[in-house]
């Protein structure tokens, strides 16, 4: 199924369109919203209510060729919704905010110790790194590489002109860079 058949078959509430597009950009949504928000927790919590969103207003949705901007446009105001629960305490921080998915097991073949241990020290400094960018740039580069989405779809997304867009990732991008330059050997 195309991204204009998904679309027609979620209008209709076609239950096989809706898990086209789960299957399509399902993980990429989760991955973004997972470090959006910092947690597994919160993330699941996000990701069921811009499912149901997209289940409650897929009826009216008007099939523009935009149907991923769509999907992650729904996904950035949630978290933001999220991100405002949690800064006025209504929403507890569950989890290690500071390293999503730090119980997962890191993919390789049976690692030894030290390249466990130079693994974790990379994936925390990467979350720092990432932690400590300006909002705009953060959200940019969640939506470029973990939302899998083009630069006129995050412009749509988050309704910015393409050059902020690309001046943010681009800054987003430098900034990460100089703080992992020691990694890059």
């Amino acid at each position: 199924m195309d991204d204009q058949e998904i679309s027609e078959g979620i209008r209709r509430r076609d239950h096989e369109a809706f898990r086209a597009l789960l299957e399509r950009y399902g993980p990429g949504l989760f991955n973004f919203l997972l470090y959006r928000l910092g947690n597994k927790a919160d993330a699941e919590d996000a990701y069921a209510e811009v499912l149901m969103k997209v289940w409650e207003h897929a009826p009216v949705y008007e099939e523009s060729g935009r149907l991923k901007a769509w999907l992650f446009t729904i996904a950035h105001r949630r978290s933001l919704d999220f991100l405002a629960r949690r800064r006025r305490g209504s929403l507890p921080l569950q989890g290690d905010a500071a390293w999503p998915g730090r119980d997962e097991t890191i993919a390789s073949a049976e690692p030894g110790p030290e390249a466990l241990a130079h693994g974790e020290e990379v994936r925390e400094r990467f979350m720092k790194a990432l932690a400590g960018l300006p909002e705009e740039q953060r959200e940019v580069f969640l939506l470029r590489e973990y939302g899998g989405l083009s630069f006129a779809q995050i412009v749509e997304a988050l309704e910015c002109p393409l050059g902020t867009a690309l001046a943010r990732m681009r800054y987003a991008v430098l900034k990460l860079r100089r703080e992992l330059e020691e990694f890059h050997a």
